[in-house]
């Protein structure tokens, strides 16, 4: 199908109202912004989804008129038939014959959309599909992905949620809360909160769709290049996290005994051999370096300024500082390197504290092997591994349906599957109550969150308390897990107190930004956390 482009056709197309240059594009942003420096990128940003909406949206109108001509040629052929008074079977391939016709037109407008805009004929369709079920079942997010409030891939995640969801009212639901939330937060959190939409609009069906997911669970191996594969098992989501957070503690353990992998020990062995040797060069030289991993700069708790490899490293329990700024080297005797070194991988140390030279990754890769390995099936599954789970009272005693999530709000667990689950662990459990905002009646058992500490760490039970309270890194849009993130003193410790006012959850990343002193723009919080009675 050869056409001119027509520019009649993209001026009615215009003045229908499906153009993003009508009435509601925003002046300012919805959000106050942390830098008034930044707001001409965010008027860029703006202005780029406006165009985006406005090529989507002529993409969806072209593939609808090739689909309409294609229409309307078969039409022709069937009027003709039936003047001819054609036999019934005829007419039946005739009508065959069309939805086929409609169903090539519009792949050939995929095909020619997919020239024009340098994209995959896949991903022109997807775009197209997403973009036409928006646009016909929920007008406040299409109205707002027209006047820039939201982009593109906000569109395409609000597209599949309403793909899986079943009745009107849910869907209407969805049309109503989604372009507001979409708005204020970033992508990530946007996919978080469309997964709980899911599981909290239709509980049921969504138990049903876990269910069909749970049949499919399997591992399988992917060869990738220099000797390595990727080992990948389906499982539910809330088992996963819990065997990942039980490998991190293993690793991260100084006492924890994990065997090196024979595959690659060597390897380990060479290197440790490598820097001990650069190590005595330097130290026989005179210099006044201080190794990386022996260095503690004076910030907060929790914290050191330097690289992304720098942070990721290890530190040892103890803190070691080699001053070599007045070694004589002609007097100093000379170590012997083969005195204290692993001749073999056996002999590798393998906890934190005998100074294991893996990773935190490392170990926990090579936990993960020793324990598979080990060949032991144990009569039962319980999770050994601290997993915040946030739930109603109703859904615990069966009155209700309503998911469980996990404590970061980014993993939903359908009621049935969640009981289950806790009943498998109930001597592993502890129960807290979280309550917003804090009735006048307080309830019995201890507010953990007006626990002080004389020190500058808080205690176990203040920091599990924050963990809930916060839920995730305090600066906004960020959506790092609680327990991943650093306790960070509003007022700098000793003047500002360790206690749930002066303390808040912040990844690595908004850390070292904040110790820096830039504004992270840290939020308040009114809830109360206490043990249940």
């Amino acid at each position: 199908m050869d056409r001119e482009p027509d520019r009649e056709g993209t001026e009615r197309h215009d003045a229908a109202g499906d153009s993003p240059a009508s009435a509601g594009i925003p002046e300012r942003p919805p959000q106050p912004l942390l830098s008034s420096d930044v707001l001409p990128g965010w008027q860029m940003e703006r202005d780029l989804r406006i165009a985006r909406a406005a090529q989507l949206a002529w993409m969806v109108e072209l593939r609808r008129e090739y689909v309409r001509e294609a229409d309307q040629h078969s039409r022709e052929i069937l009027d003709s038939a039936i003047r001819r008074e054609a036999s019934q079977t005829r007419i039946d391939i005739i009508k065959g014959t069309a939805l086929h016709r409609a169903q090539e037109a519009g792949r050939a407008a995929e095909m020619h959309i997919a020239q024009a805009v340098g994209r995959s004929e896949y991903v022109v369709a997807s775009e197209i599909n997403a973009a036409e079920r928006v646009q016909s079942k929920m007008p406040r997010v299409w109205r707002a992905f027209t006047t820039g409030r939201i982009c593109d891939l906000r569109l395409r995640r609000i597209a599949a949620t309403l793909e899986k969801l079943r009745t009107a009212e849910a869907v209407e639901k969805l049309d109503e809360q989604a372009a507001e939330y979409a708005e204020t937060h970033r992508l990530g959190q946007v996919k978080d909160w469309l997964k709980g939409f899911e599981h909290t609009a239709e509980p049921a069906h969504a138990a049903e769709r876990f269910a069909a997911a749970a049949r499919q669970r399997r591992v399988t191996v992917t060869e990738v290049e220099d000797g390595m594969s990727l080992l990948s098992a389906l499982l539910p989501s809330l088992t996963a996290h819990a065997l990942k957070r039980r490998l991190d503690a293993a690793a991260r353990s100084a006492t924890e005994h994990i065997p090196h992998n024979p595959l690659i020990a060597e390897h380990t062995l060479e290197l440790q051999h490598r820097d001990s040797d650069s190590q005595l060069a330097r130290l026989a030289a005179g210099s006044a370096v201080v190794p990386e991993e022996f260095s503690s700069p004076g910030v907060s708790a929790g914290f050191s300024i330097g690289s992304e490899s720098q942070v990721g490293r290890l530190r040892v329990p103890t803190l070691h500082i080699i001053d070599g700024s007045s070694a004589d080297p002609a007097s100093a005797e000379e170590p012997d390197p083969s005195a204290s070194q692993p001749q073999t991988f056996q002999e590798l140390p393998a906890t934190r504290e005998d100074g294991d030279p893996r990773s935190m990754d490392q170990r926990a890769a090579d936990a993960f092997c020793a324990w598979l390995l080990n060949t032991q099936t144990p009569d039962e599954l319980s999770t050994a591994a601290q997993i915040g789970i946030l739930v109603e009272e109703a859904t615990l005693t069966g009155v209700s349906d309503q998911p469980g999530f996990t404590r970061d709000g980014k993993i939903p667990v359908p009621a049935r599957n969640l009981r289950d689950w806790l009943r498998a662990q109930t001597e592993q459990l502890s129960w807290y109550q979280l309550l917003h905002p804090p009735p006048e009646d307080r309830p019995s058992g201890e507010n953990l969150l007006a626990v002080h500490a004389e020190g500058r760490y808080p205690p176990e039970r203040l920091r599990v308390a924050l963990w809930f309270r916060d839920r995730t890194c305090s600066a906004p849009g960020c959506s790092v897990p609680a327990e991943h993130c650093d306790i960070d003193h509003i007022i700098p410790w000793p003047e500002g107190e360790t206690n749930a006012e002066n303390l808040e959850l912040l990844c690595r990343r908004h850390h070292r930004l904040k110790s820096w002193g830039y504004d992270v723009h840290l939020p308040s919080f009114t809830a109360d956390l206490a043990f249940a009675a």
